[in-house]
């Protein structure tokens, strides 16, 4: 066991895992540019400069800096880091990111501001009970999968959700403040799923082209949801 951590680390590192890692920060000269993955779970980390993050359970993970200079990174993984409250612009447009995973981060109210993620393919943000905003898609993301937002604090998601035309589940469970969707969803080409049960919106139904009624019987999960733009009353 390891009562501190290291002075140096090799910039040629491509893997690190510590779980437990000691300290409160990274080497200060410690800039791995091949790193594709970095896990320290369990650890005392409090912040770092320009790196990669797979920090489940990090309590003290306040802020998450820029990854702008790590191009490999393939994933990103902030689960149940309690006190995390930003997130670094920079985390919406790295090229080769699959995974950004934030689940249990109950003090986060902001993703980034906008994102185009070309090689994403899960963006989970389940139980960050805080969060109220969800980025705006600046172009077309045809790698994107699933999208999971249960339990979080949203009211409204952005027209430019049509922009993750690769989108095949969306999970909108309980939460409670959003009331209404954007029409821009059920035109989403590859969409399967949409569940949406215990959110806001009562004694609402939706209303789609004729050509698309048969498609969106076929997956759509929703219970006291509405289409903005799209609704009428009962």
């Amino acid at each position: 066991h390891f009562t501190r951590g290291p002075k140096n680390l090799p910039n040629s590192l491509r893997v690190l895992y510590w779980s437990g890692y000691p300290s409160p920060s990274l080497p200060s000269n410690f800039n791995p540019k091949n790193l594709v993955i970095l896990s320290l779970p369990e650890s005392c980390l409090k912040s770092f400069k320009s790196l990669k993050a797979n920090f489940e359970g990090c309590k003290f993970l306040t802020e998450l800096p820029s990854l702008s200079g790590i191009p490999n990174l393939t994933a990103v993984s902030l689960n149940n880091c309690t006190d995390l409250i930003r997130i670094h612009s920079s985390v919406g447009f790295l090229d080769k990111l699959k995974l950004l995973s934030a689940q249990g981060c109950t003090q986060l109210e902001i993703l980034v501001p906008c994102i185009y993620l070309t090689s994403l393919e899960t963006l989970d943000l389940r139980d960050c009970s805080r969060l109220r905003r969800f980025p705006e898609v600046l172009r077309m993301m045809e790698n994107i999968r699933e999208v999971y937002l249960d339990h979080t604090n949203i009211d409204e998601l952005p027209f430019s959700i049509g922009n993750f035309v690769g989108l095949r589940q969306l999970f909108l469970r309980d939460c409670q403040r959003l009331n209404q969707l954007p029409s821009t969803i059920h035109i989403l080409p590859q969409l399967e799923i949409v569940t949406a049960y215990g959110c806001g919106c009562r004694g609402y139904r939706f209303r789609l082209p004729e050509e698309e009624v048969e498609k969106v019987a076929m997956w759509l999960e929703i219970s006291n949801l509405c289409f903005l733009g799209t609704f009428i009353g009962r």
